[in-house]
């Protein structure tokens, strides 16, 4: 039987790490996650802020965080954090 329990995947969308690329980067996750078939696995949302402004952009799959991440960093952090799909 599979498993219900679908990974989080937060994007933060306050204006510091909104304006520094999560603008960008959201776009880029939607396209994996549908590109990877992974909508049924994955809830992906926005927040208003993750608390690290410094550190941003900001984003969190599952317990992990990743900071400071950029739109061209988007299809790695993804591909490690869901490493079996396979685009079909």
């Amino acid at each position: 039987m599979e498993s219900d329990i679908k990974t989080v995947i937060s994007v933060c969308m306050g204006s510091s790490c909104f304006s520094r690329g999560n603008n960008e980067s959201i776009e880029l996750i939607k396209k994996y996650i549908s590109d990877y078939n992974l909508s049924e696995r994955v809830i992906l949302k926005g927040n208003l802020c993750h608390a690290n402004c410094s550190l941003g952009p900001n984003m969190s799959i599952g317990d992990n965080m990743y900071q400071g991440i950029l739109p061209e960093n988007i299809y790695d952090i993804m591909k490690s954090a869901f490493p079996s799909e396979r685009k079909e």
